[in-house]
């Protein structure tokens, strides 16, 4: 007899289905915090929105104009350029303290700061 068919003797009690644990079926339902999206839905770039949003709600317009975000899982990456380093400061925890967000590259970030000339 083949390994691979089923001998006619043994009867299942429960169809395929049924044998899935109902307590492991939310775990998939489960969005990871990193693609969690503006509304709660699915979104791949779900934190990298989220912190967007946030830095529109605290910083002025003009202090993240030439500001991008990204992620790369739970990373969040700032490009672009700012105006000084409490800038950066400011920016680096307010990423962080938004949900899913595990840590922040800057390594292209450009701070200019500009000095005025009397």
């Amino acid at each position: 007899m083949n390994s691979w068919v089923q001998p006619s003797n043994l009867t299942r009690s429960q169809p395929e289905t049924e044998c899935i644990s109902h307590a492991a079926i939310p775990l998939f339902r489960m969005i990871p915090p990193e693609r969690v999206g503006l509304n709660g839905e699915y979104d791949h770039n779900g934190l990298a929105n989220r912190v967007i949003l946030t830095f529109r709600e605290q910083f002025e317009a003009i202090e993240i104009a030439q500001l991008s975000v990204f992620q790369r899982g739970r990373v969040i990456i700032l490009l672009g350029q700012i105006s000084n380093c409490h800038l950066l400061t400011r920016l680096v925890s307010v990423a962080l303290a938004v949900y899913g967000a595990s840590t922040v590259e800057t390594h292209g970030l450009l701070i200019v700061d500009k000095i005025k000339v009397s």
